[in-house]
């Protein structure tokens, strides 16, 4: 069976202060989560992220530190037009990819792009996209690590399999991070039949409608073909849940120990 993981964000409260500190690493020992993707809230300091102390409380809590989901947004964003400003991010982006190196980090998750409202320059967007990815793809190898092209929702780049084939089209280096909930364009079965081979690490949840982000079996996803389909593709990452423990109010909707029992469930479903 592959690894619970948990993008660890997961695990704390909503709209509250955050610190990735060492009660995280030990609620995921307790809980059987021995994978994490570091992250942090949107607008936190990502450049303070102290990863030799990460890795050091891993190794103390036999926690992988599978993968860090560095920052987006309008000045973190890969296709952003503004050459000048797209290379203080690029600069930026290569920072923390050596800071993860240091906590041996095997994989970085990068989204294509930001929120996008318009279908203008969209062509632009692309070829910068794919220029900077590759770029990083590159840079990340020389350090021993992956770059994981999310895929994203709505009209951000990366929202379906023909954009996602054409974003990492440069550099072989560059594979996919296969967000579940964010397939608007297409289904989960094309897009795992055409690319499944480059998915380097997933991120899982359940949704009525993409980006719902919920826990599984709470939504319309149909855990036994995605299994099915991970296992066609020999996908032996872990199942890294992005789903909150905590309904909008902050009254808890799930334990920790809920994303092992129902990754359990997911994974039996093969067998039947």
């Amino acid at each position: 069976m592959r690894k619970t993981g948990i993008s660890v964000t997961s695990l704390g409260k909503r709209g509250c202060p955050f610190e990735l500190n060492e009660d995280y690493f030990r609620l995921c020992s307790e809980n059987n989560i021995t994978a994490m993707e570091v992250n942090l809230p949107f607008g936190d300091d990502f450049l303070a992220i102290d990863f030799k102390k990460l890795a050091a409380l891993a190794e103390k809590h036999g926690v992988e530190l599978w993968s860090f989901h560095v920052p987006f947004s309008d000045y973190y964003d890969p296709s952003n037009p503004d050459d000048a400003e797209a290379e203080n991010a690029m600069n930026d982006f290569k920072t923390l990819i050596k800071n993860a190196s240091l906590g041996n980090v095997k994989n970085i998750v990068i989204h294509p792009s930001a929120e996008i409202t318009t279908l203008e320059g969209r062509d632009i967007r692309m070829q910068k996209a794919k220029q900077r990815l590759s770029e990083l793809a590159d840079f990340a190898y020389e350090y021993g690590m992956t770059v994981a092209v999310e895929t994203l929702p709505r009209l951000c780049l990366g929202n379906c399999t023909r954009e996602m084939q054409e974003l990492i089209s440069l550099n072989p280096k560059l594979m996919i991070c296969f967000d579940v909930n964010h397939i608007e364009l297409g289904t989960h079965k094309e897009f795992m039949q055409a690319l499944g081979s480059r998915v380097a690490t997933v991120h899982i949840s359940d949704y009525v409608t993409a980006d719902n982000h919920l826990i599984p079996f709470n939504g319309k996803m149909d855990w036994k073909e995605l299994i099915e389909l991970f296992n066609a593709a020999d996908y032996r990452g872990p199942f890294l849940y992005e789903t909150s423990m905590y309904n909008p109010d902050n009254t808890m909707r799930a334990q920790p120990g809920t994303y092992h029992e129902l990754h359990q469930k997911i994974e039996s479903l093969k067998e039947i």
